[in-house]
């Protein structure tokens, strides 16, 4: 075996990183979430039937809108109110 100096180490074939793009997105969850009261299941059917998204994908993509979303006492889900400014403090 003889070393060739002329070959180009970075042109090696690299390995595939993390396979397929994904599809689907959370704003896609978020978007789909109803006007009106809905519980998980009834936004979960909803966005699957619509998209075509898995049942375990819209779960995964949900954890990552946790912070956009509330759920009230009954079980249903709406968007989180945006924070409202402080007040600036006045000065003495």
């Amino acid at each position: 075996m003889r070393r060739d100096d002329d070959l180009d180490p970075g042109k090696l074939k690299q390995p595939n990183k993390g396979g397929r793009s994904s599809t689907f997105t959370p704003e896609m969850v978020l978007k789909h979430l109803p006007k009106k009261k809905s519980t998980t299941a009834d936004w979960q059917k909803k966005v699957c039937d619509e998209t075509g998204m898995s049942r375990s994908q819209f779960y995964t993509l949900k954890k990552q809108i946790d912070d956009k979303v509330e759920q009230d006492k009954k079980g249903n889900w709406k968007l989180k109110k945006p924070a409202s400014p402080e007040s600036p403090e006045t000065p003495y």
